[in-house]
């Protein structure tokens, strides 16, 4: 009667190496069954597909980019390298097609019929565009122009030639006649720019320089650096994706001993960082942006990307930007530097790192498939849509149709690419095909995460194993007899004293095996004849196994099988909100006071009275609205799903207020650990892409305009650069935190059967102490445990339900709060000064007139 049928039988669960039973169900049998979905009435959910709709209208997205991408290049004749190089008059490509193969460089002819100013023309025609192989320096080269056409009217005298047309005597006829033609035109003095056109000098009249860089064809021009730079780039990004995974990797390892120092240093390092490039980029205000020679030029990739005083006033307002992300930055380094504050989340992390870096085991299947797996198939699966992306943009057929007259078009000498179809249905369709990219990518990361939800799921109720340690004692018990550590004198040990006199020396060590944090370790054991103790030297060391194989693989066939269409139709609601959903992570890290206590308790229902707790107040309503309204768009509605097999509809719904509901530790903790989630993101991501940055910008190979691999746009790689770094930093940043929010969500659920089972007929306790009195096996973590061991002091039933006094949500609380603080900022006449403690005069104050003699 206790047995949980398993809603997929087919896929058997592994326990491990040990083979012992998990936490749920009948315990001789349940090693073979899965032990969710289930919800708490307790009533099962079968895994199945659902959001049918949704899935047929992406599928039908993926068909038509796959035909956009099939038509443009078997019938539209699609090359890439009309984006990545310049095309001339006749739609040939300078370099590459026929005839201008040896012709890499665009040369733009002056305007025939405006004359001359000095050496050089007084307008360019932008439609007279030919190839060269140097640029003209001088006015003794030739260059074949292209005119544009001219009409002449010819009149004719039917009188004397005879005009008759079917029949019909014409009396008077004017015949228009259109001329056009390719001509020798006289160069004139320009320089090679950018290595793809030759401009004209600086001392050119008529501002000719500038109407050629920033005029009709920069656009195009711009185009073609930045598309033409990717391919020159891919040695940098792969550096750059090899330095970002090392980092993340690291860091992570590191977070895995020393969190706290870890998340101190990545902030400090990370707003030094921003705040020397944010001057960097300040500065450059001060220095000309036409002075290409010049050291700051070469190193600020906006003056190199960007012409003229527009590069300047950009580089200042970007560097204005990083300063104030550094300030926000150190701003949280202060705060984190509060040991309450940092100790807050570190527990967390720590939790999760017992998953992440399991003892006794490494977990290679899991961070390589996952982690990296997810990463390198992201950045290639974003390499390929931006491959068939260049493609699509690039499709046309290369037709004469300059000359239109009514309504009708005509060949002429010029030719130009033609867009597909009508032209404008074809640019609404580049726009679909770029947000099918979205999709895509975003669905990618959407089944990462759900993968590493499942397999943290999964590892929670794994058996607790308790192996012998092979040094025989623990480690701080090592570190003590050592004589190591900080020393404590004097201390008794009640009921086992066996040293005369009955005061022992202790020693305060770091729990580097079992993840206690501080212990103080008193050795003890037999009295010897020399009044000395035995030190006992059997120690226990406990482990949760791992099956990565089988966890990733069962993880990745629900993502791609039966939750495929709720992850589609999370995808863009989780997108879209991300950015919100950063934001209110962030003012709530920068609003919640440093110490404050994790118990449950009603809300403070008192009002701060100084313009200090209103800003404050008013951040916390912010926060709370995105965290209310969009709070259910994230990766916690994958664990709802993993956990009760609920559409992601009524998953996305209920699944912050589930939260909300747990109360205490679990509400407090959940999501603490995603500033550091970001803070770690920021630290990778500027650290490899400042040494991209680097790389393009020191070597010639790729600062070089005559080199092979000449990256022409430099700060288009950057922020390329910046992108890969990203997404490596992301996937691997983000497992400590979703790890840690996966494990209060599953413990909050499994209190929550709990309080439906009294009995533990469904679900094992959760209590260490009463699945030994019950016969059961242990498998919540240790680690989680010491964290939320409060919340296992009342019954399940008591422990889940909310305060009385606390039934509003934490929204509605927030506007309470900042009506209250703004009226008592306005009427009360606290503080001395907008932030002060002392008096000052209410600015509602009533006043009465004074006595009038009238």
């Amino acid at each position: 009667s206790d047995l949980l049928i398993a809603s997929d039988p087919i896929l058997p669960l592994f326990a491990g190496v040990s083979g012992k039973p998990l936490g749920f169900g009948r315990v001789e049998n349940f090693s073979s069954m899965e032990p969710f979905p289930i919800d708490d009435k307790p009533r099962q959910f079968r895994r199945e597909f659902r959001d049918v709709p949704c899935t047929c209208c992406f599928a039908l997205l993926l068909v038509a980019m796959a035909a956009m991408t099939y038509w443009a290049v078997v019938e539209e004749q699609a090359d890439i390298d009309r984006l990545t190089h310049a095309v001339d008059y006749d739609g040939r490509i300078c370099g590459k097609s026929e005839g201008v193969a040896d012709k890499r460089y665009l040369y733009v002819c002056g305007r025939s019929e405006g004359g001359l100013d000095g050496q050089y023309p007084k307008e360019l025609d932008f439609k007279s565009k030919t190839c060269v192989s140097a640029c003209p320096t001088d006015n003794k080269t030739t260059i074949e122009c292209i005119s544009r056409p001219l009409v002449y009217p010819r009149e004719r005298d039917c009188a004397t030639q005879g005009c008759v047309v079917e029949g019909v005597q014409i009396k008077k006829s004017v015949q228009w006649e259109i001329t056009q033609s390719v001509s020798h035109q006289t160069s004139y003095p320009t320089e090679l720019y950018r290595g793809e056109m030759c401009v004209p000098l600086w001392d050119a009249p008529n501002g000719l320089r500038d109407s050629l860089i920033t005029g009709p064809h920069s656009t195009s021009s711009q185009m073609a650096e930045a598309f033409g730079s990717i391919r020159n780039a891919l040695p940098v990004l792969g550096i750059v994706f090899l330095i970002a995974t090392l980092l993340s990797i690291t860091t992570l390892a590191l977070m895995s001993y020393y969190a706290g120092l870890v998340i101190l240093i990545s902030l400090g390092l990370t707003g030094l960082l921003l705040g020397f490039v944010g001057i960097f980029f300040t500065i450059g205000i001060f220095f000309s942006p036409f002075d290409e020679e010049g050291g700051y030029y070469q190193w600020n990739p906006v003056y190199r990307s960007v012409y003229g005083e527009s590069a300047r006033a950009l580089t200042f307002f970007i560097g204005l930007l990083l300063i104030g992300i550094c300030a926000l930055m150190f701003r949280a380094a202060k705060l984190a530097v509060d040991l309450n504050r940092i100790d807050e989340a570190v527990g967390m992390i720590h939790a999760a790192m017992e998953f992440i870096f399991p003892y006794g085991s490494k977990p290679l299947f899991f961070l390589f498939t996952v982690p990296f797996g997810s990463a390198a198939i992201l950045c290639v699966a974003l390499g390929a849509l931006i491959y068939c992306f260049m493609l699509v943009i690039s499709a046309g057929a290369v037709e004469s149709r300059s000359i239109w007259i009514n309504s009708e078009h005509y060949p002429s000498l010029q030719k130009s690419l033609t867009k597909p179809l009508d032209g404008g249905t074809w640019d609404f369709a580049i726009i679909v095909f770029g947000m099918g990219m979205i999709w895509i990518a975003e669905l990618f990361v959407g089944i990462s995460q759900f993968i590493v939800s499942y397999c943290v799921s999964r590892w929670f109720f794994v058996d607790i194993i308790k192996d012998a340690n092979p040094d025989k004692r623990s480690m701080p018990l090592q570190q003590a007899a050592k004589g190591l550590g900080t020393k404590v004198e004097n201390v008794r040990v009640h009921g086992v004293d066996a040293v005369m006199g009955g005061r022992r020396t202790g020693y305060i060590e770091d729990d580097s095996i079992r993840g206690g944090g501080k212990v103080l370790v008193v050795p003890i054991g037999m009295k010897m004849p020399d009044g000395r103790d035995v030190l006992n030297e059997v120690a226990w060391i406990e482990t949760k196994p791992h099956d990565d194989c089988v966890w990733v693989s069962k993880g990745l066939y629900y993502a791609i099988g039966p939750h495929l269409g709720s992850l589609i139709f999370l995808t863009w609601p989780v997108f879209l909100t991300r950015p919100l959903r950063m934001l209110g992570e962030i003012l709530k890290f920068l609003l919640t006071p440093a110490g404050n206590v994790v118990e449950r308790k009603p809300y403070d229902e008192d009002d701060d009275k100084t313009f200090k707790g209103l800003m404050t107040a008013l951040g916390g309503l912010i926060s709370s609205y995105i965290n209310h309204h969009f709070g259910g768009w994230s990766r916690d509605a994958y664990l709802d799903i993993i956990l009760t097999g609920r559409p992601a509809r009524a998953a996305a719904r209920d699944v912050q207020e589930f939260i909300l509901k747990s109360g205490g530790v679990v509400a407090f903790m959940h999501g603490m650990t995603r500033i550091y989630e970001i803070i770690a993101v920021f630290f990778v991501t500027s650290i490899s892409s400042i040494i991209g940055f680097w790389i393009m910008t020191s070597f010639d190979t790729f600062r070089d305009p005559d080199g092979a691999l000449y990256i022409e746009d430099p700060m288009a790689m950057t922020f390329l650069s910046v992108l890969v770094s990203l997404l490596v930093s992301f996937n691997w940043m983000s497992l400590f935190n979703n790890t840690s929010d996966s494990l209060l969500y599953v413990f909050s659920w499994t209190r929550k059967l709990q309080a439906s089972d009294p009995e533990c007929k469904i679900v094992a306790p959760l209590c260490h102490e009463r699945c030994k009195e019950l016969g059961k096996p242990q498998y919540c973590p240790s680690a989680l445990l010491s964290i939320l061991g409060q919340e296992l002091e009342q019954a399940p039933a008591e422990a889940f339900k909310a305060s009385t006094q606390s039934q509003m949500t934490r929204f509605n609380h927030a506007q309470k709060q900042l009506a209250g603080s703004a009226y008592a900022y306005m009427t009360q006449g606290k503080g001395t000064s907008l932030f002060g403690d002392g008096e000052r005069e209410s600015l509602l104050k009533r006043t009465s007139m004074p006595n009038s003699s009238r």
